[in-house]
């Protein structure tokens, strides 16, 4: 099975006692290195950045506007914003709105930990109403970065913190990054794994499957063409429903 979870960590007991303005007073601080639109650096955000992040933005707007929770939302890079565009059809047969399904991929080109870090913490990229579901695929920028699978597994570990303090009650999945040509994501991997076990949080080994050097299934050796774009979407549903409770 793809999906594994040791040891669940909730605060629905701290919920019940002290509320929600606690639970969200009780938010771990947002560090430093989170990296937005105004930082100035390496891997600075480009205009083409900053425009999709906004789309993403108005995406989450729209449903808090509407009152409506997500049963999934998956944030990611420019490897989920592939996936989402090549495979549009494919994600709504599998996650069908007219069967009552809300989900949403949000990825966003050239993001890294610290970027998705910084929309979910200050980039108006959390839904008000805590999704049933929360994903991440990121984290290959970080690789190709010459990040170290210790600092990444840092970073991810400081997200994955916030996000059970932010998200008690919802569900949350990290995707394995996906087979490249280079760098090997073997050991940022196996780590990521681990990271998950400690934190009880679902792990999805969807994709581990792809041949980087199968120009059907990654394009350029980085990003999926439609058949690895499908083949991790049809893994990665099951998964997800059963999570959700649409099973």
């Amino acid at each position: 099975m793809p999906l594994r979870r040791v040891g669940p960590v909730s605060a629905a007991l701290c919920l019940l006692l002290l509320g929600p303005l606690a639970a969200a007073a009780s938010l771990p601080p947002i560090p430093k290195w989170v990296r937005g639109p105004t930082y100035k650096g390496p891997g600075y955000w480009k205009d083409f950045t900053i425009k999709q992040q906004r789309e993403c933005q108005a995406v989450v707007k729209a449903a808090d506007k509407a009152g409506e929770r997500f049963d999934f939302v998956l944030y990611g890079d420019s490897v989920l914003r592939v996936i989402a565009r090549g495979s549009k059809a494919e994600w709504k047969q599998l996650f069908p709105p007219s069967k009552g399904w809300h989900a949403v991929p949000l990825g966003v080109s050239g993001n890294d930990i610290e970027d998705v870090a910084w929309r979910l913490m200050t980039g108006a990229e959390k839904p008000k109403a805590a999704p049933k579901v929360v994903g991440l695929l990121v984290g290959t920028n970080n690789l190709r970065a010459h990040q170290s699978a210790s600092m990444i597994a840092g970073l991810m570990d400081y997200l994955l913190g916030w996000m059970q303090a932010a998200f008690p009650d919802s569900e949350i999945l990290v995707l394995n990054l996906l087979p490249r040509t280079s760098p090997d994501v073997g050991p940022v991997n196996k780590k990521l794994k681990a990271l998950c076990e400690k934190r009880g949080i679902h792990w999805s080994t969807c994709g581990s499957d792809i041949d980087p050097r199968d120009p059907r299934q990654l394009y350029d050796g980085t990003h999926p063409a439609q058949e690895g774009a499908d083949k991790v979407l049809r893994c990665l549903a099951p998964e997800v429903g059963r999570l959700a409770g649409k099973a």
